[in-house]
């Protein structure tokens, strides 16, 4: 019995066993699937921006999930704990189902195009340890509840385009180990109290965003901080010194901030277990403590460009043999280059370029057998270079723009490692070695010295040279065929030299060698004394060069027709050579050409029309030369043209009416030419162009009044041509004018008063011509002596000017040619009008007046219709007064298109009246100028009355009589009421 319920008791509990066994079973599968589900949710949600398939392959349900790629799982539940899915180029906003991964302790998305918010569903995974969304695209805020994961050891959401201030629940994660932020668009500043409440973490990098504020000192309590990163942000202030007691420190970086004024504090010299000590940029003043120069685990220290001063410490020993890189460059620091930075005999790149260093090189620079980069550039130091430096082995030396004096050290040009040597703006003499080996050099810079000698043909042994660097020194002899041999050669540059052509030709040889080096760029060889000419093989150099310069170089013969061949030429500068014979067709096949400048030649024959080829030339100088012939009508559509330079040629004909038309146009000098015609008013078209020189030719005619548009000019010079006619008061509008010259022209008329108003007119000459009147002295004539105005018999002045001062007469007596026309001409022309009116009546009075009917002077309706009225007569009569007071005759070549006189007359006489008015008429001031405008306005306006295009408009010739009589009885009354008063004033 006992027995029989030992065996029933047993069954039951195996029983029992086996059902709670099975529940356990049926609950871990069923969430094992809600986890499956969820990823299965996640790959749904990106499985069109999965470019290369690795989800819709490895993540099959016909496999455990826990083998899918990325997934991990915990051995005893087998439930999911890391998500990984890095770098696989993954396109999507990231699914709120990641959220019911329960037991997720770690996620990793970092390296793909995940975007849009951060899902609040992430808020559920309260065991989540990691989180790694960095280089991803995420955007908005950061959200609050993420300081609520208590057990999050690293946070890293670095490089995306997170916004807004940084959540502050983040600085209360006491178990945080990890907090990365760079490269986002935080903004705001970081809280006073940062670390009261992060007591394990080791890395904070806040670097490239936009935080400002103070650094906070309460930063010093993160105690177990080994990397701080606050570089590139706004932080202004001091930097704290606090941050001294953070003896754990392995990087510091706080570069590209503002610490306007701030000093290096000197407790960074605690920093015993510091690597690396960054703060380039920051505005920095103040001279480095000497406690810097005890930290040796240092590696990599950078201070660059800030604004330290002082020297560094001469008498200590610098402690630091861990140190690799050292870049103090762009200060203001002083002193010789201290003796203990070459006990640092690990040091790899020693930077101190733009600073003020004196003295000379120590020759214990020999001793930093491990350095790799020596920078010295812009300095003051002094004296000759070691020879110590030809046993390092180098690849970067940069001694430029110092004061350095003495040869070269051979030895530098036996270090095989060497890859760039800059040695330019110095006072370096001697010669170049015979021999060369420097298989590595990519760049050789020592220009600007006084090295002389041949340019050793052993230089070819730099098979890897790319650019040469030799101008501006003493170097003579002929340039090395060799160099054909440098197949990576893209910059050679010998300007300002004594090179000379090869003894035995006539002809520049090395250009046939130049041919070999396919990748050359830029070619500049001026200022030699070659005295031989460029062969005809210049056509076959790279087709990449781009920069060819060989002025005053005393290059002979013809421009070899060859050169058409360089297409991607953009700059050619042939000027102050001996050139000879025409300038070649082919020139227009140099479509890419910007620049070409060959004056001061002796080039001859007529510019080739091809050269209309170069539709983006913006510089065109052919100066100096002996063209002749006519400025092809076609160079009027280059319109980049932005400089042309025609002086001293012999060119004839007229200027291309279509030059007007370059809008670009800033110079233009055609001085001293054989040039005819007019200057037309399309001149006034060049409303950009500073500087015209049209002087020393034959162009005749009046100086167009339109000039005035053209008002950026500041040079202007049309002397000793044959201009006729009046200087125009529209010069005034050219209020940036400095240099005005028309001498030795026919001008006649008075100086227009206008001119004293061009506040920046600093010459001005108009002797030379038949002037008349009285010398303006206001405004900037005050600055100018006789020799301005001489040989102008009319003129007069002031005697400080020592020419025929005016003779002075009484106001009242004194008449003014308006006030003559007024009262002797006026009168007449009424009688005129009256008697051929009263006499012969409106009908007949058009038989008398039909001499008016000429181009110009005739009715519309005559023209067009062939009808004669005495309306036609009352038309003609309005020119004619027009004519009278505006001193323009209807056929002015200023009048052309759709304006005529009459037109140019009823749009300026109101706004205008002194561009209008014939400036002889009203340059008289007396005390009836009032009067006299008021008059000639409305004899004017009655003109403009007379002359309607439609006749029915027009009035009568029995109106225009006594509209006359009327403003001559105002006119009279006016002016002696005036005197009356003045009269009665007196008495």
């Amino acid at each position: 019995m006992d027995i029989r319920i030992c065996i029933l008791s047993s069954t039951i509990l195996n029983c029992i066993l086996l059902s709670i066994i099975f529940l356990f079973s049926c609950s871990a599968q069923k969430t094992i699937i809600d986890d499956q589900n969820a990823l299965n949710a996640f790959k749904a949600h990106i499985t069109l921006t999965d470019p290369n398939n690795i989800l819709s392959l490895l993540w099959s349900n016909k496999i455990s999930t826990c083998k899918w790629e990325g997934v991990s799982c915990s051995v005893r539940r087998q439930r999911v704990t890391a998500l990984d899915l890095s770098f696989m180029n993954l396109t999507a906003t990231v699914s709120p189902h990641i959220g019911n991964l329960s037991f997720l302790s770690s996620l990793v998305l970092k390296f793909n195009n995940f975007h849009g918010f951060v899902p609040m569903e992430l808020a559920n995974l309260r065991r989540l340890q990691q989180l790694h969304l960095q280089y991803n695209n995420f955007s908005g805020e950061v959200p609050m509840w993420l300081g609520n994961f208590q057990h999050l050891k690293e946070l890293v959401l670095s490089n995306n385009s997170f916004t807004g201030l940084i959540p502050s629940s983040l600085f209360n994660i006491s178990s945080l180990i990890v907090l990365r932020l760079e490269v986002n668009n935080f903004f705001g500043s970081l809280p006073e109290e940062i670390c009261d409440n992060l007591p394990n973490l080791e890395i904070l990098s806040v670097a490239v965003n936009r935080l400002h504020g103070q650094t906070p000192a309460n930063i010093s309590k993160c105690m177990k901080l080994q990397k701080l990163s606050l570089s590139y942000n706004q932080f202004r202030g001091s930097i704290p010194r606090q941050i001294g007691n953070l003896t754990d420190l392995r990087e510091l970086y706080l570069g590209f901030n503002n610490f306007n004024g701030s000093t290096i504090p000197w407790e960074f010299g605690n920093l015993v277990h510091l690597e690396r000590l960054d703060i380039p940029s920051a505005s920095l003043t103040g001279t480095i403590p000497s406690s810097i120069f005890n930290m040796s685990s240092l590696i990599n220290l950078d201070l660059e460009n800030n604004s330290l001063s002082g020297s560094l410490p001469q008498h200590i020993t610098y402690n630091l043999p861990a140190l690799r890189n050292l870049s103090f460059a762009n200060n203001f620091l002083t002193g010789p280059i201290p003796l203990g930075l070459c006990e640092c005999e690990g040091l790899q790149n020693l930077v101190l370029g733009k600073n003020e260093f004196t003295g000379s090189i120590p020759k214990k620079i020999g001793n930093l057998t491990s350095l790799q980069s020596l920078y010295l550039k812009f300095n003051k130091l002094t004296g000759t270079l070691p020879d110590e430096i030809g046993n390092l082995k180098l690849k970067i030396i940069v001694f430029g723009n110092n004061n350095f004096t003495g040869p070269v050290p051979y030895g530098i040009f036996n270090i095989s490692t060497l890859t760039y040597l800059d040695m330019q703006f110095n006072n370096l003499s001697g010669h170049l070695p015979s021999d060369i080996r420097l298989p590595n050099l990519e760049g050789l810079s020592l220009n600007s010295n006084n090295i002389g000698g041949w340019i050793p043909s052993s230089i070819t042994n730099a098979s890897a040279i790319s650019v040469i660097q030799l101008y501006n020194n003493y170097f003579d002899g002929p340039i090395p065929s060799t160099l054909g041999n440098l197949k990576f050669l893209k910059n050679l540059h010998l300007s300002g030299n004594r090179l000379t052509k090869e003894f035995a030709t006539s002809e520049l040889s090395f250009f046939n060698s130049l041919t070999n080096c396919k990748l050359l760029e830029t070619l500049t060889i001026s200022q030699n004394h070659f005295s031989g000419f460029i062969p005809n093989s210049i056509g076959n150099l790279s087709t990449s060069l781009y920069y060819f310069e060989a002025y005053e170089s005393n290059i002979k013969g013809r421009i070899p027709v060859g050169i058409g061949n360089l297409s991607s030429m953009q700059v050619l500068e042939l000027y102050g050579n001996e050139l000879i014979g025409s300038i070649p067709e082919t020139i227009g096949k140099l479509t890419e050409l910007g620049r070409l400048t060959l004056s001061g030649n002796r080039l001859q024959g007529s510019i080739p029309s091809d050269i209309c080829n170069l539709k983006r030339i913006g510089e065109l100088d052919l100066s100096q030369n002996r063209l002749s012939g006519s400025i092809p009508t076609c160079m009027g559509e280059l319109i980049a043209l932005e400089k042309l330079n025609l002086y001293s040629n012999k060119l004839n004909f007229a200027i291309p009416h279509n030059f007007w038309s370059l809008s670009k146009l800033i110079h233009l000098n055609l001085s001293l030419n054989l040039l005819i015609g007019n200057i037309t008013p399309d001149i006034g078209n060049l409303n950009i162009a500073t500087q015209i020189d049209l002087s020393r030719n034959q162009l005749s005619g009046d100086i167009p009044t339109n000039i005035g548009k053209a008002q950026e000019l500041n040079f202007l010079s049309l002397a000793h041509n044959k201009l006729q006619g009046s200087i125009p008061e529209s010069l005034s509008n050219l209020k940036g004018l400095e240099f005005l010259d028309l001498s030795a022209n026919n001008l006649s008329g008075e100086i227009p008063h206008s001119l004293g108003t061009i506040r920046y007119l600093q010459h001005l000459n108009i002797s030379f011509n038949e002037l008349q009147g009285e010398i303006p002295t206001s405004g900037t004539f005050a600055n100018f002596s006789a020799e301005s105005f001489s040989h102008n018999i009319g003129l007069c002045g002031a005697r400080w000017l020592t020419i025929p001062h005016c003779k002075p007469q009484s106001v009242r007596k004194s008449k003014s040619e308006l006030v003559h026309l007024l009262k002797y001409i006026l009168p007449p022309m009424l009688s005129m009008v009256f008697i051929s009116f009263v006499l012969l009546g409106d009908d007949e009075f058009r038989a008398q007046t039909q001499t008016l009917g000429t181009i110009g002077y005739m009715a519309p309706e005559y023209g067009s219709e062939g009808i004669i009225s005495s309306k036609g007569d009352v038309y003609s009569f309005g020119v004619v007064l027009m004519e009278a007071f505006t001193r323009k005759k209807p056929t002015h070549e200023m009048f052309t298109g759709k304006m005529n006189l009459r037109s140019w007359v009823d749009e300026n006489l109101h706004s205008n009246f002194l561009q209008v008015v014939d400036s002889k008429l009203m340059a008289r001031v007396d005390e009836h100028m009032y009067e006299e405008e008021q008059c000639v306005t409305s004899i004017l306006d009655l003109a403009l009355d007379c002359s309607t295009d439609s006749a029915t408009e027009r009035i009568t010739m029995k109106q225009v009589l006594y509209q006359l009589e009327k403003i001559r009885v105002m006119f009279e009354m006016s002016t002696k009421s005036k005197v009356s008063n003045k009269d009665k004033v007196g008495r």
